[in-house]
């Protein structure tokens, strides 16, 4: 978690902040003991450097303990420092950090509330038990410490901030603003704060404003990699997608490693018709993270549109394992098989598609066509029957007799009638792609000709079935 992380950061400049002093007890001279022997001075002297070596070299271990993640050897340092050390706050504190990163929770907690009952004002023990709170994902105890930090100090810019992005995530806008302004009060030079404000005012759809903090930030930092990337998004939103571009690959130089910056660059691409460059770029964001379904989508998609079809199909069955409830998958997936005419796999998908869309019912049409064509004419039955006593037929009428037909094959020219009384185009035309589809299955191939050139021809092919007629004429050699 982020802010967990950011403890140990805090963790690791403790560490060495302890190794130089800062938290050691007063050094002052007790000039009562000025007549004590020379030998005396010598040695108290001598026990001050090896104190001093001992922290230095506890801050080095624990520091690099923190780096391996090897929690176990990071508490075993503390277990070897004094007992002097030991029970300082700040070292108690972070120790509190180590447990929480080993999932400790239980004893981090307790630790934690001994310190708060003998300093409960410390925002430094409060702010770790808030972290507490969200480790156990108990959100009411993490808001209650946050609120009890902000009782002691108004201005504490952590307390803030946390409340910022909890306003944020309730996408209450307005909120959230006042918590990162306030921070900037206190902080105008807070970079964290000015990119928050800069994507509080993006949500709210206020270009100007959001540019105008970004470039704050970029101002005291010119190398943000996020504050450029947002920046980016401004521009994309502004229709100024050479500079959008220019920035998220600038972005990218700063952050390589950011798949959401190589993703950002694929869909600016795709939006100016740069589908080589898209699918370059998505193909970097999946590298670094192969589980998004999100990047295999687009990846599918420029596949399918570059005519690398197998890649697509590829694509599409991860996306399928990857979020199996987005069934659009699933029925890209059936449409790429059925024009490589593999009946038995377009068949799956499109079954696949029903299941997780049963008000579909050109899904359940699709799986008996391919289910006839693939010469599995009892399954294609089969479903189409279960599948027919599901339809309300007083409310969808020619959702009913359009299964009805591939059952009986029978009753075209009353399916025909209805279909034709539609009045929009949209609505009509997929469904003579089902006409032309069931006359190809009863042999009558002029007539299927006709219904699939009147699919195929339309200005408008914004439905996967015109695909599927332009699939079967070419079978067909028109």
């Amino acid at each position: 978690m982020k802010n967990l992380y950011k403890v140990l950061c805090a963790v690791i400049f403790l560490s060495f902040a302890f190794s130089t002093g800062v938290y050691a007890h007063s050094s002052r001279k007790d000039t009562s003991n000025r007549g004590k022997k020379n030998t005396a001075q010598k040695y108290e002297k001598k026990n001050k450097e090896e104190r001093k070596k001992m922290r230095v070299a506890f801050a080095t271990a624990l520091n690099e303990c923190i780096q391996k993640k090897a929690w176990d050897d990071a508490l075993q340092l503390f277990e070897n420092l004094s007992e002097e050390d030991k029970n300082d706050r700040s070292i108690q504190n972070l120790k509190i950090a180590v447990l929480i990163s080993q999932g400790n929770i239980a004893e981090a907690e307790r630790i934690a509330k001994l310190l708060e009952k003998d300093y409960p004002r410390d925002v430094d023990v409060l702010y770790t038990l808030s972290m507490i709170g969200q480790a156990k994902n108990d959100d009411k105890m993490r808001k209650a410490y946050l609120k009890k930090i902000l009782a002691v100090d108004k201005n504490n810019v952590q307390a803030l901030y946390e409340q910022g992005l909890d306003y944020y995530k309730k996408k209450q806008y307005n909120k959230a603003h006042e918590m990162f302004s306030r921070i900037l009060k206190t902080e105008p030079d807070n970079i964290d704060a000015l990119i928050w404000i800069g994507q509080i005012y993006y949500m709210q759809n206020k270009l100007t404003d959001a540019e105008q903090y970004y470039t704050k930030a970029l101002a005291l930092e010119p190398q943000n990699s996020l504050a450029i990337s947002e920046l980016a998004r401004v521009y994309s939103e502004s229709d100024r997608m050479h500079d959008a571009i220019t920035e998220i690959k600038r972005a990218i130089e700063l952050s390589p490693d950011s798949a959401h910056y190589w993703s950002d660059l694929g869909s600016y691409n795709v939006q100016i018709g740069k589908k080589e460059e898209a699918l370059a770029a998505f193909s970097e964001a999946v590298k670094l993270i192969p589980d998004s379904y999100f990047v295999h989508i687009y990846l599918a998609g420029l596949n399918d549109d570059l005519n690398h079809k197998e890649e697509a199909i590829k694509q599409y069955r991860i996306v399928t394992k990857l979020y199996p409830q987005y069934y659009f998958a699933y029925e890209s997936l059936g449409v790429l098989l059925f024009e490589k005419h593999d009946w038995a796999g377009a068949a799956d998908a499109f079954l696949h598609a029903l299941n997780y869309a049963p008000k579909k019912t050109e899904y359940a049409v699709m799986y008996g066509l391919c289910s006839y064509k693939a010469g599995n004419k009892k399954a294609a039955k089969d479903v189409l029957k279960k599948y027919l006593k599901t339809i309300n037929k007083k409310k969808d009428e020619l959702d009913y007799y359009l299964c009805r037909l591939f059952i009986d094959f029978a009753g075209d020219t009353d399916v025909n009638l209805r279909i034709q009384k539609l009045k929009s185009e949209s609505d009509k035309l997929p469904l003579l792609f089902y006409m032309g589809a069931f006359y190809q299955l009863k042999g009558k191939t002029r007539l299927a000709e006709k219904y699939y050139i009147d699919v195929s021809t339309t200005e408008h092919p914004g439905f996967y079935e015109y695909r599927l007629a332009v699939s079967a004429l070419k079978n067909l050699n028109i």
